[in-house]
């Protein structure tokens, strides 16, 4: 048996409904938080979370139960891929034998750190277009990065060398990064030298790991390729973290079709 896969299917299968008895029961905050910590997302009543989603979005939560309960789902399945539901509130809740047995025994060493299983952290950040687009660009880079690799570098380690370096010098900076990257014009002296910092930190930390060689004539135009590839890597991270990926080109296009779409169903009706 898969223990790991049997309980993210359970979890999986709880965020399904809001009503479910061990998300309520996890609901320990009165209702009427207008700010709820989303790290701590399942200790918020469901209204809580909505209102202050959607007021990020400019907008109000859906009047339509049916509606609301399913953009609800949305987002706590999104949340709890960003922030897991530690392992230690689990055992408070009321689950089948199997999978308490399967929390109790085989959680320390698969859950340890509070997540459901090991993954990259450009699979847990953004939503779900952010981590499809996050997948492209890390397959891209590694492309390239191919081309410039001392002989000695194993390509196979790519990813997880990436993610290394990724969680030393991204990840402890996204929430202050997030509160001082704003237009040119607003920030102050210091919030500009905080995030010209952190990028100069990033690009050192990768050039640390990611070695390239000189022994091809293309090397120049690839190292660059390949810095400005993790150099986009870094800022789609550090918006999606920050909850908006909105200006991105793969946002901005699938609205496009997706409005032409809307205006062919109109016009011709869906076939």
């Amino acid at each position: 048996m898969d223990i790991k896969k049997l309980i993210k299917k359970e979890i999986l299968n709880i965020l399904e409904n809001i009503n479910d008895p061990m998300l309520k029961s996890l609901r320990t905050t009165v209702k009427g938080e207008k700010f709820p910590n989303l790290k701590q997302w399942w200790t918020y009543q469901p209204e809580d979370i909505m209102t202050y989603v959607y007021w990020h979005q400019g907008q109000l939560p859906p009047s339509d139960p049916k509606k609301f309960e399913k953009e609800y789902n949305n987002i706590v399945k999104q949340l709890h891929v960003q922030y897991p539901i530690p392992a230690s509130a689990l055992p408070k809740v009321d689950v089948d034998d199997e999978t308490e047995r399967a929390l109790s025994v085989d959680a320390p060493d698969s859950f340890g750190e509070g997540k459901l299983n090991e993954a990259y952290i450009w699979d847990k950040t953004g939503d779900s277009q952010d981590r499809k687009y996050f997948s492209g660009l890390v397959d891209w880079a590694k492309k390239t990065y191919s081309a410039i690799a001392p002989k000695n570098y194993n390509l196979d380690n790519f990813e997880n060398d990436l993610d290394k370096v990724a969680k030393q010098a991204i990840v402890p900076e996204m929430d202050n990064y997030a509160a001082a990257s704003k237009p040119f014009s607003k920030q102050t002296p210091e919030e500009r030298k905080y995030t010209k910092k952190v990028w100069e930190d990033w690009h050192r930390a990768f050039g640390r790991v990611f070695r390239t060689t000189t022994s091809w004539s293309g090397y120049k135009a690839a190292t660059k390729s390949f810095h400005q590839k993790l150099g986009t890597f870094f800022k789609v991270m550090m918006m999606a973290h920050a909850g908006d990926t909105s200006s991105m080109g793969y946002k901005v296009m699938k609205r496009w079709k997706d409005t032409e779409k809307a205006k062919h169903d109109k016009k011709f009706g869906t076939s």
